[in-house]
């Protein structure tokens, strides 16, 4: 029986996301891409859409999320759910449409 590779996924040193299969560890327990595939954009509206449904399910507007990196560093981001008034030609009430994401600097 043939076993399925497992997937990985993993952010690159400019920023970008990778999902893919890992090769197995060499001898120095080094792993490296086998199969990547570049999943960024998905991965980010993958993760604001299970804010958006957790905040939905809760009924709440706002909220913020942290997390601890291993370095000792913390990232918090904040959330605030709203729904701006229906332009004309764009999605159907109901319907999902990708927002483009805007990086803000300091």
């Amino acid at each position: 029986m043939r076993k399925e590779p497992e997937y990985h996924i993993g952010c690159g040193l400019f920023g970008k996301i990778y999902a893919g299969a890992l090769t197995p560890p060499d001898k120095n327990g080094m792993q490296k891409w086998r199969h990547k595939s570049e999943v960024t954009e998905e991965a980010i509206f993958a993760v604001m859409q299970l804010f958006k449904t957790e905040m939905q399910m809760l009924r709440k507007t706002t909220g913020s999320s942290s997390y601890k990196f291993p370095n000792g560093m913390t990232l918090t981001v904040n959330f605030k759910l709203e729904k701006e008034p229906p332009q004309k030609g764009g999605a159907e009430d109901g319907e999902e449409s990708r927002t483009e994401r805007v990086p803000q600097q300091e």
